[in-house]
């Protein structure tokens, strides 16, 4: 599409009061209420339309330094019955032939690539969820384990984890492929997203976030801020989710949580989902997407979305935005890469 000069800042997003203290990884205080709009220099990005499709839209996005990946739904045929036809697809990271990792998928859910691998997961609509493992130099796809109906999915060194809503269960299984162990069952709460740290696993539920290490033990609560969305990540300080419509904090050794952007109430609508960057959040809203400065917490808009048109994922390197979208009038999908400044 070429150069896209984005206005920012067309509505202050929050309140803004003193600031509550010094943020922990050395920014700004973030203001009462969390990230506001600021009149600052626009934000530029070139876009670069990288795949685009007329079917049903994509669930997930990852990306590592070569290729981009995705998880597309099944196709609306009007059969109830749930038919395979999603699949996982694949683009070089600069533009180039889409290719295909997998077709007749059930289901399909969250994409996480890993070096060498790409692991994702399936529903089945039948309790017969499946967590997949994509060798690329092989083109090997093998079946790692299988779920009810697994929700969240995060990588260590050696193992797979991810939640299910059915057995209420954190699970693993070695990347290695054997058999796979339900590490604490029943969790307290509606499992939702799931992430690695060194040491530790961090999982999120409509209770609130909780960790265990990853040598095993009892699992403790960080926060009664939690959520029923995948969308969960950590960074060296802080476990990030989506609580209610809000994009929240809370410090990985516990503590208060804290409300960086908002959108309980907000003309920009909810928050859908984000991504953490080096330097910045980028975050999906019903009606625009916006990058969060981590050394300000200004927030500039990134895009605005047409009439009608949805970001369904997200995804993030050092330096590019990768969004999927969706037009449900022509049911088209696009994957774009945006290059801001």
């Amino acid at each position: 599409m070429g150069s896209v000069t984005v206005v920012a800042c067309l509505a202050v997003l929050l309140g803004c009061g003193e600031g509550s203290g010094a943020g922990d990884d050395g920014s700004d205080p973030i203001p009462d209420g969390g990230a506001e709009q600021d009149a600052a220099a626009p934000l530029e990005c070139e876009e670069q339309e990288l795949a685009s499709w007329t079917a049903a839209a994509a669930a997930s996005l990852a990306v590592d330094d070569v290729s981009v990946y995705w998880t597309q739904g099944d196709r609306d045929t009007g059969d109830t019955s749930y038919p395979n036809t999603g699949s996982v697809g694949i683009v070089p990271i600069g533009g180039g032939a889409v290719g295909s990792l997998a077709s007749s998928q059930s289901g399909t859910r969250t994409i996480v690539a890993a070096g060498p691998e790409v692991y994702w997961l399936t529903s089945g609509y039948s309790g017969n969820g499946v967590v997949h493992r994509h060798t690329l130099a092989g083109g090997e796809t093998l079946s790692l384990g299988v779920s009810p109906d697994p929700v969240g999915l995060a990588l260590d060194d050696t193992h797979a984890w991810w939640t299910d809503g059915v057995d209420f269960a954190l699970m693993r299984v070695p990347r290695s492929g054997a058999e796979r162990e339900s590490v604490v069952a029943p969790i307290e709460g509606v499992p939702a997203g799931v992430a690695t740290g060194v040491d530790d696993v961090y999982w999120s539920t409509g209770e609130g976030v909780f960790v265990l290490a990853h040598s095993g033990g009892e699992p403790t609560q960080v926060s009664d801020r939690g959520t029923s969305r995948p969308s969960f990540a950590l960074d060296d300080t802080h476990a990030w989710l989506i609580a209610g419509e809000d994009l929240v904090r809370v410090p990985l050794d516990g503590g208060a949580a804290e409300t960086i952007l908002s959108g309980s109430g907000a003309y920009d609508g909810p928050v859908y989902s984000f991504v953490l960057a080096p330097d910045r959040i980028w975050v999906a809203r019903a009606v625009d997407v916006v990058a969060v400065e981590r050394e300000t917490w200004r927030t500039d808009l990134v895009m605005s979305n047409p009439d009608g048109v949805q970001v369904t994922a997200i995804a993030a390197n050092a330096t590019d935005l990768f969004l999927a979208t969706f037009d449900g009038g022509p049911r088209e999908a696009r994957i774009v890469r945006l290059t801001c400044r």
